[in-house]
């Protein structure tokens, strides 16, 4: 970002758990730093179905949104980010913009799903796979035109409509960087 300047020190123990500093200590300066571009970040995943519609699915941990990018993947769906997400207003509406990143599934969400393989991730707990790999595509940049807030009750992923205004509230309310920067 031009006028931007940073400098970042990183302690031999910090640098011991790289994997740990790259999912949350970098991850936190990108978002701050592409708020200055106006991006908004959004816990959320973006697919593109088979018609050519755009997909939103925003949410907390654990409500459904990995699973349902793997799962869309493999019907062949174009998916993004299972996790981070960028939003940017632009003259003609909005754009969701992925985090190239694999999507990382726990060991129930890869279980229900029935894969195999996939690489390591986070500490071993979860199993990762890029949408190429579970025979969906990449899906860089979205225009969202569908809005899904998956609620995980029980055993199940539930969907039900919602108002405008309480669609933008559950938006508010996934983006934490929001409740450090109120503008």
């Amino acid at each position: 970002l031009e006028g931007t300047g940073s400098h970042v020190w990183i302690t031999a123990e910090a640098l011991a758990d790289r994997e740990r500093v790259t999912q949350t200590f970098f991850t936190a300066i990108l978002v701050f730093l592409l708020r200055r571009a106006d991006w908004h970040h959004v816990h959320a995943a973006i697919a593109r179905d088979p018609n050519g519609r755009d997909w939103l699915f925003a949410g907390n941990a654990q409500s459904g949104k990995s699973t349902t990018a793997a799962l869309l993947a493999t019907h062949g769906w174009a998916v993004g980010s299972d996790d981070l997400t960028f939003l940017e207003q632009t003259t003609d509406g909005v754009r969701a913009i992925a985090q190239r990143a694999p999507i990382a599934l726990r060991p129930d969400g890869h279980a229900l799903l029935a894969l195999e393989g996939g690489t390591r991730a986070r500490g071993g707990r979860k199993s990762a796979y890029f949408p190429e790999e579970l025979g969906g595509t990449w899906a860089g940049r979205v225009k969202p035109q569908i809005l899904v807030l998956p609620r995980v009750e029980g055993d199940l992923t539930r969907i039900e409509p919602i108002r405008a205004r309480e669609a933008l509230a559950e938006l508010v309310r996934w983006s934490a960087w929001v409740v450090l920067e109120p503008d």
